[in-house]
Formats: structure tokens, sequence, C-alpha cells
């Protein structure tokens, strides 16, 4: 199966270095890219293999907790290559547990959907030069590293697409954020509207509040590597892979970040904010191989412009008021910051209202 392939241009950015008091020339690099995959039974092993990426220069950030934490891309290339190996072998073996111990709970239930419906015998013979002993160009390598602030590792804990902003502005520095819709003043809607039953029990009211606030510091370490020579799938000793196979896989990896408590109790400049945040190498967890989940978003749900519409539809049959429909007796209704200081003559007159004047909890 022949795999188109397009020659690019790429500009890779030089992240704000100057010479000579003038910013670097940005550097352009010609890159193959691709647009069609030859998934092995529908698993994710490329069968022509993936394109050498070029390196992408360090982002200072990352760079900075890496160093504070003594974590260098060889060790981090060497631990991958072996969970891939691992992965592979357990993919042959139709071993559940051990894939599921390596990847993403989506990415796992789709891989082991597909081994079952496979019916060929597959055997994953791995490399048998380790990947320590190779030569540095048959090594594999790390081209990218960011955090991804706003979103837990668990795709279930998130929610769409549509309800976050994403901010480059520190993306060259290291650091993409997405910003929830509830965080950017828009937690009326979400009270309301997506969470209207909550509303009515004032307890889960306040912990998705405490919920939505933990989420939007939560970090998500993500490291994008190309993975040499892992090794080749056979059938009854038949090489399965294609004669162009390059023996390039792109990996995705993710790590869930864990806040420290010492961040409450003082005010930290960016870099030692970043420091703060404790690292667990057990929690590597393998999220997308050869684009085979497309980059795996972070969303519980990828909704289309058409579900969008469809969705703010039914929020607008609701009737449901805000906070500037509320009468003047009742005072200023803001869930987030005086829901504390509310009492309960205000919560009985704001129930009244709701019910009078629109489809609430119904």
């Amino acid at each position: 199966m022949r795999t188109p392939r397009m020659l690019s241009t790429v500009k890779i950015a030089n992240f704000g270095q100057s010479i000579g008091g003038e910013k670097a020339p940005i550097e352009k690099v010609k890159v193959m890219r691709k647009f069609k995959f030859n998934y092995l039974h529908n698993l994710p092993y490329d069968l022509s293999g993936t394109h050498a990426i070029p390196k992408l220069q360090e982002r200072n950030l990352v760079e900075v907790f890496l160093d504070y934490k003594v974590i260098d891309d060889e060790f981090l290339t060497d631990k991958f290559h072996e969970m891939l190996v691992d992965l592979y072998t357990a993919i042959s073996n139709k071993d559940n547990d051990k894939i599921s111990s390596l990847t993403e709970t989506r990415f796992c239930e789709r891989i082991q959907n597909s081994a079952r419906e496979t019916e060929e015998s597959l055997e994953f013979i791995p490399n048998e030069i380790p990947h320590i002993e190779r030569a540095p160009e048959d090594q594999s390598y790390i081209f990218d590293k960011i955090f991804e602030k706003g979103v837990f590792f668990d795709r279930e804990k998130n929610d769409t697409n549509y309800d976050y902003f994403l901010d480059k502005m520190f993306e060259s520095e290291g650091i993409r954020y997405y910003q929830h819709k509830y965080i950017a003043d828009h937690d009326i809607h979400y009270y309301l509207a997506k969470y209207e039953q909550q509303h009515q029990d004032r307890e889960a009211r306040f912990n998705y509040k405490y919920f939505a606030e933990e989420r939007n510091r939560s970090m998500v370490l993500r490291v994008y590597g190309v993975f040499k020579n892992l090794g080749r799938f056979k059938n009854q000793g038949k090489d399965l892979v294609s004669k162009k196979y390059t023996g390039n896989h792109m990996v995705i990896f993710e790590n869930q970040l864990h806040e420290s408590d010492i961040l409450e109790l003082t005010d930290p400049d960016m870099e030692e904010w970043i420091k703060n945040y404790k690292i667990n190498h057990n929690n590597w967890k393998i999220t997308d191989i050869d684009n085979y989940m497309k980059g795996n978003p972070f969303f519980s749900k990828m909704m289309d412009a058409s579900e969008f519409k469809d969705f703010v539809s039914q929020v607008k049959k609701k009737n449901i008021p805000t906070e500037k429909d509320l009468p003047k007796t009742i005072g200023k209704y803001n869930l987030l910051d005086d829901a504390d200081q509310r009492d309960d003559e205000q919560i009985k007159k704001m129930e009244e209202f709701l019910a009078k004047n629109s489809n609430f909890g119904k």
C-alpha cells in the first residue's frame, strides 16, 4: 500500500533567543509529512514506519523543571524504549493487564478491542541490540516536551473541547494552558445550566467548585519522541512490515504531576512554582503511537460545531436566568465568590425565584 507524502517546510521557533540584540533567524527544516498510516490489524504499529522528526529547542520551563529533578533525555528515552517493547510484547501475547498498566485508558481499550478481533497469530521480536548499546544515530530520541495545564491525565475528569479556552501565551516557554470557561467567569452558566441538578444540592455545588479549582491547577507533562528499531511483528516467521519500513515510530508519553502543599503557603515566581510540582516515574503512560489516537486529546468528548449548537439550543430552551435577571432583593448572585457568605434566607429566595421564572431542575 503506497503512502502519500508531501515535502513541506516547517519553521522551528527559536523561543525568543537573540543574536547581537536582534532575533535569531528562524531555522527552516524540510520534512516529509505523512497523511496516511498502514496499521497492523488496526493496532498502533505503522507497517511503513514514520519519518524522522527534527528536535525542537528545549522549552525553558520544562528544562528548569527537569534539571531541578535531575532527569535527562537519556534516562527518559531508555525508559520509554523499554515501555514500548513491553507494550508490543504484551499485544502479541494478548496480555491485557500489561497493556492496561502501560497505556492511557482510551488508548488501552482500543488496543484490546483490536487485539481481540485479530485472528492472525502475532509474534513480536524485539531488536537484539539493547538501546543503550547502539550508536548515537541508531538511538531513539525525544524531540519535544511541554506542560499541559488545566486538565487531568484522566480524560473522563475533563469536559468537552468547547468548555475550554486554549491559552498559548507561554507555549514557547513550555506551558500550554487549557482554561476552563468555569474559571473564565462563566461559573453561572455551569451552575445553572450544565450542573443544574447539582445546584439543588448545596454540598455537591460547593464540591464542584473545589474540583474545578483543583483541575485548573492540574499539570500533565507531555513528551514526544521518535523511537527507532524497537522490533518487528511476525506471523509464523514471516516479517509483516513493508519493504519501505523506516523503523521509526512517533510516540507520546504523559505523566500526571502532583502539586506540592508548599505552593499554598508561598508566593513563588514561575520557575519556583514549576519546581514545586512532584513527578512519579511510575505514572508514565503511553497515550498515542503513530497518530493512532490522533494525538489523544485531553477532552472527555470532542464536540463538533453542530453538536455545540444543539447544546446551546437546549440551554436556551431551559430559559435559565442569568445574574442580570435576578431581583436586586436577593443581592449579588455569584456562586463562586459569595457562596460562603450567602445566608439561608437568600438561598430560599433564590430557589423560589428560579422555580417561578425558569425550567430549572425540570
